[in-house]
């Protein structure tokens, strides 16, 4: 289950980015409980930042179909750290989840994770690959998630592609993801969405999705918005990011800052409606 990491200038920026921007803060006890990269699912306001963070590995797992406690095979394409793979590996011990990440650093991380916090379960693996290129035989996956990694992809249709192929018939792919809600922008917007995009190192928002996924041989697709409920935590972001570019005095590392930019530069983009935070399921057939 080996498959070459073709790099290239975008994806040694995107493995830099989180190295310097990431993996470092989680080595240092960032989001400790949860080992989480990802946005925060609130239902009321004031909640635990970790506990929502939680909650989103939850709301995951729901879209699949689980029953008669089958036993499962289900790929987390950009894995990050691994916090949303052995969370739910803990959970539903019959199903077995392989975390796919593109960054090394990361996916020694998750394995180290993984032995510390899985009580001598196996049913976490992490492999460094592309999602996009994962050398998974054809046919053999049951699930496939992916939380907010898809965005990185220059190619996103080979994603899909991939994604199609390794998946069994009537498998499902799940993702959480930014996706662009309208196109026609001021000059201002446009700075706003290249700090943005810039600053984490995203190509472009998910845009055409619907037919990408059905000229790769998707079908039942279905897109919910639930801006609402990550909207407390973009927000939160937004002040700490501020704070922290205020008080730096020119001691923040560049990656950091373009980093810290593009969390206040979301938010005002979700203020105007450009950006949404939707879910998004699909059916190969």
């Amino acid at each position: 289950m080996k498959a070459a990491v073709e790099v290239n200038t975008h994806i040694s920026n995107v493995v830099r980015y989180y190295k310097e921007c990431w993996t470092d803060r989680i080595k240092r006890g960032h989001n400790r409980n949860s080992l989480a990269l990802h946005r925060d699912y609130y239902i009321n306001s004031g909640e635990d930042v970790e506990a929502a963070k939680l909650r989103l590995n939850l709301l995951v797992i729901k879209q699949f179909d689980l029953v008669n406690n089958e036993f499962k095979t289900f790929v987390d394409a950009g894995c990050g750290v691994g916090g949303t793979a052995i969370h739910l590996a803990l959970q539903f011990p019959r199903i077995h989840f392989i975390g796919v990440n593109i960054c090394p650093e990361q996916t020694a991380l998750a394995r180290k994770f993984a032995r510390e916090r899985m009580n001598g379960s196996n049913n976490a693996e992490f492999m460094q690959a592309d999602y996009s290129n994962t050398g998974i035989d054809s046919n053999t996956i049951d699930g496939i998630y992916a939380i907010e990694s898809i965005c990185h992809a220059e190619n996103k249709a080979r994603f899909y592609k991939e994604a199609n192929r390794i998946l069994k018939l009537n498998g499902k792919l799940v993702m959480l993801d930014y996706f662009l809600e309208r196109e026609t922008i001021t000059l201002n917007e446009k700075k706003m969405m290249g700090d943005f995009l810039g600053g984490w190192e995203i190509p472009h928002c998910h845009e055409n999705f619907r037919l990408l996924l059905k000229k790769t041989g998707f079908e039942k697709i279905q897109f919910t918005d639930i801006s609402k409920n990550v909207r407390q935590g973009i927000e939160r972001s937004c002040s700490k990011a501020l704070n922290q570019l205020t008080s730096s005095h020119n001691g923040t590392p560049a990656s950091m800052e373009k980093h810290l930019r593009a969390c206040v530069a979301l938010n005002g983009l979700f203020e105007k409606k450009i950006i949404s935070y939707r879910l998004l399921t699909a059916v190969k057939v």
